[in-house]
């Protein structure tokens, strides 16, 4: 559709021919079995391989952190391929740190957001629906509005978090190092 061609250009405009192509691409399916070492190069760099330590490694980490910092996580969402916002809510739930909240905030016209959300158990997802579409600002700041954490993170609707990087972030704000 045009809106679509419309869109494309600005991403093209905005990020450069290599990620356009990357965009284009992923979202065509057409990526296979490299997806993600492809999808990392468009912005830069290797994909991490995840961390070795051990299951009782990770606890003793968390039980060193005597600050229990809550994230809260921002995500405004706008009419998401669903495929897409379950991988980014599911890569928030997977974290090794348990101290989050997910705030998404929908300014979709569409109910596909919301069914998505609804196969949800986790009382740390927040879902709220926007009356209208303000813009990724308007609908981030409404997000804000209703996170309740000690620091707030900011998260497009089809980003991915590495499964350890709010425990990395909580070792930090700790005064160490995860790893």
């Amino acid at each position: 559709t045009m809106g679509q061609m419309s869109r494309t250009l600005s991403f093209l405009k905005r990020n450069g021919l290599k990620a356009t192509v990357c965009a284009v691409t992923e979202r065509l399916g057409w990526l296979g079995p490299d997806s993600e070492q492809m999808r990392a190069s468009a912005y830069g760099g290797p994909v991490d391989e995840p961390s070795r330590q051990s299951e009782h490694e990770k606890a003793e980490v968390l039980e060193n952190i005597t600050n229990k910092y809550r994230f809260s996580i921002v995500v405004p969402a706008y009419e998401t391929d669903v495929i897409f916002l379950r991988e980014m809510i599911d890569s928030v739930c997977a974290q090794t740190y348990p101290y989050w909240q997910l705030v998404i905030a929908d300014a979709s016209k569409s109910d596909g957001v919301a069914h998505v959300i609804e196969t949800y158990t986790d009382e740390r997802i927040c879902y709220l629906r926007l009356k209208e579409n303000r813009g990724i600002s308007e609908n981030t700041n409404e997000a804000v509005k209703q996170a309740d954490g000690d620091y707030i993170g900011l998260l497009d609707h089809d980003d991915v978090l590495h499964p350890e990087a709010l425990m990395e972030v909580a070792s930090f704000l700790q005064g160490g190092s995860y790893e």
